[in-house]
């Protein structure tokens, strides 16, 4: 995930990531108000971790919001239903919204992602999920690189 063009990264312009600021600032107030974490951030910051991914509240793109974006800047030549998004991880909630309203048919995919939500957006939208079988351009490269 990149920030916008244009735009200089959240850590760089902070020195921290937006989002892991955020946790730690919401994780401390919970800490310091709820008796039972007796001042314990970390419980509350694993949770936050695990539970609350607040990708809304990150500047970087998405691949697939990259690529949309790209789709949308650079135009097309083929209708969208006959186009193919291919991704490293299964489409986020948000992502998935994006590609069901550009009017995308099928997305393929290289790892999972654990969001149920996504799945059922993208199933309701007659999206075609599918995962990636066959070979990454790393094992490629890795198996039938450069020989010496």
């Amino acid at each position: 995930n990149e920030a916008p063009r244009h735009s200089r990264p959240c850590a760089k312009l902070f020195g921290v990531c937006q989002r892991i600021y955020e946790w730690k600032e919401v994780s401390s107030h919970l800490a310091a108000d709820v008796p039972a974490l007796a001042g314990d951030s970390s419980a509350v910051m694993a949770c936050l971790k695990r539970d609350l991914k607040i990708l809304d509240r990150c500047r970087a793109l998405h691949a697939e919001e990259n690529a949309i974006v790209s789709l949308a800047r650079n135009g097309r030549s083929v209708p969208l239903e006959e186009c193919t998004l291919y991704a490293t991880t299964y489409p986020c909630r948000q992502c998935a919204n994006k590609i069901v309203n550009l009017g995308l048919k099928r997305v393929v995919y290289l790892e999972p992602y654990p969001d149920q939500e996504a799945k059922v957006i993208l199933r309701n939208g007659t999206v075609q999920d599918e995962f990636f079988e066959g070979i990454t351009f790393k094992a490629y490269s890795r198996i039938y690189g450069e020989k010496k």
